[in-house]
């Protein structure tokens, strides 16, 4: 994650990732994700960002390997 500095260079804020396999279908969840400088999360928290995703599939092949089948 950066910032954005306008005219300037972006400033790195951290990194996280998202395990998208446990997120139900076309249901909203909103998620506290921790940001760390390596994304191993050993390190001393860099912050926190705070999001609303909600998983939808663009096909529905994608539908059959979100879903298990």
């Amino acid at each position: 994650m950066f910032d954005y500095d306008w005219g300037f260079q972006d400033d790195f804020m951290g990194m996280t990732s998202l395990d998208i396999s446990h997120l139900p279908l076309h249901k909203s969840q909103e998620l506290s994700l921790t940001l760390t400088e390596n994304n191993v999360g050993t390190e001393t928290p860099m912050g926190e960002i705070i999001m609303t995703v909600t998983l939808v599939p663009r096909s529905i092949e994608e539908k059959d390997v979100v879903s298990g089948f």
